[in-house]
């Protein structure tokens, strides 16, 4: 690689700029990142991605524990392995419309 080479990065260094409309933002900022991870840095570009959500979906009885989870992509929904240290549970949430629905 040349030594003179230079890359333009474009990392949020400056912060979030919320105010201003798109041609008005400076390199550096960013417009929107809500749930935004750094999903990538090789040295040469930054890459942002959004996380899920983290809004409350189902809540599970209160004396209990996630202990394992399984996302069924294909399903739309994500199996919890649930325990109170007594009693276990296996329980499935549909995605779509929050339902929660124990299996054992």
């Amino acid at each position: 690689m040349a030594e003179d080479q230079k890359y333009n990065v474009n990392q949020a260094v400056t912060g979030l700029n919320l105010d201003s409309t798109i041609t008005q933002v400076k390199q550096g900022q960013l417009t929107y990142a809500l749930n935004a991870i750094c999903e990538n840095f090789d040295g040469t570009t930054v890459t942002y991605q959004n996380e899920q959500a983290n809004t409350g979906c189902v809540w599970f009885p209160v004396s209990y524990k996630v202990i394992g989870v399984k996302n069924l992509t294909q399903l739309n929904k994500v199996v919890f392995f649930l325990t109170n240290n007594i009693n276990s549970l296996i329980c499935t949430v549909d995605e779509g419309s929050c339902e929660y629905k124990v299996i054992i």
